[in-house]
């Protein structure tokens, strides 16, 4: 993802996550449940990631419809990549090991880790 997404655009695609294709009227009450924003600056912000081309706009005008382009997968991949992986020398042990001395882990955790490398292991084969 080569484009970067704001806070308040994430609000926009969160919603589309969440609800998959909607229309501009429905997009805006499903934001307004948790923003106090009024409706042009929904649209702004929309329009915004339509140009960026992570939202898709279909339709005619009046009935627009709208879905996201991204993925909640490739957004949290991207910004693992932009964000903790730079700041952890872009070496994954680094930030696995942050975390887990820093956390609390269970043993629970820790199975759950030792199970998800075995998997990634085998993929790697």
């Amino acid at each position: 993802m080569s484009q970067k997404i704001t806070d308040s655009e994430l609000a926009i695609v969160k919603a589309l996550w969440s609800c998959g294709e909607l229309s501009s009227p429905q997009l805006v009450e499903e934001v307004q449940k948790n923003f106090p924003w009024d409706k042009t600056t929904i649209i702004t912000l929309l329009n915004r990631l339509v140009k960026k081309n992570l939202v898709d706009q279909t339709g005619a005008k009046r009935f627009y419809r709208y879905r996201a382009l991204i993925t909640q997968e490739e957004y949290c991949n991207s910004e693992l990549q932009n964000g903790f992986l730079q700041f952890f020398e872009n070496k994954a042990v680094n930030l696995i090991s942050y975390f887990a001395r820093n956390q609390q882990l269970t043993h629970d955790d820790i199975a759950q880790i030792k199970t998800l490398l075995q998997q990634i292991e085998k993929e790697q084969k």
